[in-house]
């Protein structure tokens, strides 16, 4: 659709989306051919904000995981971006999900 309202706190939002596309950015940061993909669209009344990319992906083991505060795998990671994208999903009456297909 050329617009899709999406009834959200401007800068909360968008920090999400900076988390999110960081994490899908450090991801496929070692691949020649890595790419991160945005789609926006509508199911039903919600609207839905996917984040994909190509790199190795979250091993089932870890994917309940990744969204615990000061839960990291990066040596340099300080494991609040993730936790922080959960809390603005909440805020918002949202959800967010890790894993092929979400």
């Amino acid at each position: 659709e050329a617009t899709l309202p999406v009834e959200a706190d401007p800068d909360l939002l968008a920090q999400a989306l900076i988390n999110l596309g960081r994490n899908a950015a450090q991801a496929v940061s070692t691949r020649d051919d890595g790419a991160v993909w945005l789609t926006i669209r509508r199911e039903g009344a919600a609207t839905l904000i996917e984040i994909a990319d190509n790199g190795p992906g979250v091993p089932d083991a870890l994917q309940r995981d990744v969204f615990l505060p000061f839960f990291t795998t990066r040596a340099e990671g300080t494991g609040v971006g993730l936790n922080l994208v959960l809390q603005i999903a909440i805020a918002h009456g949202g959800s967010v999900g890790v894993g092929a297909g979400m």
